[in-house]
């Protein structure tokens, strides 16, 4: 591998997995998207997309799932633009109405619309939102681990460069 950032990324996913997963559990499942997500380390055009996705199942896996399909207001599939920090569904622009301030940005990522590395990032952004809200808290940690902070800031060099 010769990709500083996929290596970063690779080192992220298996540090995560080390820090909350309990030892002897099976998951059946997401042992096999992890062990796709490696496979794909060879595609590098679409491995941090992949990766992004692997972050919303970890949490998913870890019962603190997003529901990005429908607005939690409406029901309705249609103009996704946001999420609720509190319970992790998207939301609506019509449904936000003045609420918007509040939500968080709807990641574009989470429907596969990658146009930039700066996708990727705002969605990362938004699963690190959620790990450090549900998760870390749910295990009594401070802090996600250091590996994942440093594929943050190579991903924010990549961009920068």
């Amino acid at each position: 591998m010769n990709d500083r950032l996929l290596l970063a990324g690779m080192l992220s996913s298996a540090t995560l997995i080390n820090r909350f997963f309990p030892a002897g559990q099976v998951y059946k499942n997401f042992y096999k998207s992890s062990e796709n997500l490696f496979d794909l380390l060879q595609f590098p055009d679409i491995w941090l997309l992949a990766y992004f996705k692997w972050e919303l199942e970890f949490l998913e896996t870890l019962g603190f799932g997003l529901d990005l399909k429908t607005c939690a207001v409406t029901g309705s599939s249609e103009d996704l633009t946001f999420i609720s920090p509190k319970t992790g569904r998207a939301v609506s622009q019509a449904a936000a109405g003045e609420w918007s301030y509040r939500l968080l940005p709807f990641p574009v990522a989470a429907n596969g619309d990658v146009n930039s590395l700066e996708d990727i990032l705002e969605g990362l952004r938004i699963s690190q939102f959620f790990l450090e809200k549900k998760v870390l808290a749910t295990f009594g940690m401070e802090h996600l681990p250091a590996a994942r902070a440093r594929f943050i800031s190579s991903l924010e060099r990549k961009i920068k460069n």
